[in-house]
């Protein structure tokens, strides 16, 4: 049945109403979907911005603990660097300590040898200077012997020089008038000095002569050699 059948049967004034009442339900029809799709989506929208709410808040506490744990680390590799450093001066001060106690226990020993006199150590030290060193030489007796002692030291050193072995007074480096180091003393004494050595001298001994006088008795004479590196190394540990 067609639209003019229609217009004829019913009349033209039903016709139109019924066609605006198809008319009005098809838009309300198409507002409900369109409003219930728009909802939907808004739900869908807030339940995003919550999971991107709650997804930045564990990224911000996550961010957080990871700051605190590098902190904690931080102050954890500065506590051992500190503990190392205490530990290495501890050891450095145990060291010394014995090296002293070595040293007096030597002064109080009774054994030292022939009269209780020993040449205890001899050490050279570099400087900012080329081929100049500053050195130590410490003499000592035991605690028994309550007299003074005294005598004259000699210094030579033996290397090469230009291929050719050759030996140098050390004293003379310092002083041509000088050959011999004088000594008195009770328990220990050091004697210091500094030197420089010739260019192309390479030296690898130290020969360290103590002669040793004492009233109404003959004299003592003492000797010993050191390694010239030896005598560095520990110049350096120190």
């Amino acid at each position: 049945m067609g639209d003019l059948e229609l217009k004829q049967r019913w009349g033209a004034f039903k016709f139109y109403c019924i066609a605006i009442l198809i008319l009005l339900a098809a838009g309300y029809g198409g507002y409900s979907v369109g409003n219930w799709q728009s909802e939907n989506q808004q739900q869908q929208i807030s339940g995003l911005q919550n999971t991107i709410d709650e997804f930045n808040k564990e990224n911000n506490r996550l961010t957080r603990k990871v700051n605190i744990l590098g902190v904690e680390l931080e102050i954890e590799k500065r506590a051992n660097q500190q503990a190392q450093q205490d530990l290495e001066h501890a050891f450095s001060e145990n060291q010394q300590v014995r090296n002293e106690l070595s040293f007096y226990q030597k002064v109080m020993a009774p054994e030292l040898g022939n009269e209780g006199f020993v040449i205890d150590s001899m050490n050279f030290q570099s400087t900012s200077v080329e081929r100049h060193f500053r050195y130590s030489l410490i003499l000592m007796q035991q605690e028994r012997r309550k007299n003074f002692v005294k005598g004259t030291v000699t210094i030579k050193l033996q290397g090469s020089l230009k291929g050719q072995m050759q030996e140098l007074d050390l004293l003379s480096l310092q002083d041509p008038q000088k050959t011999s180091l004088g000594f008195h003393f009770r328990y220990f004494e050091t004697l210091n000095g500094e030197v420089d050595l010739p260019d192309n001298f390479i030296p690898e001994k130290i020969m360290i002569k103590a002669r040793m006088t004492h009233q109404g008795s003959k004299n003592a004479t003492f000797e010993r050699t050191f390694d010239w590196s030896e005598m560095l190394d520990q110049a350096s540990e120190e």
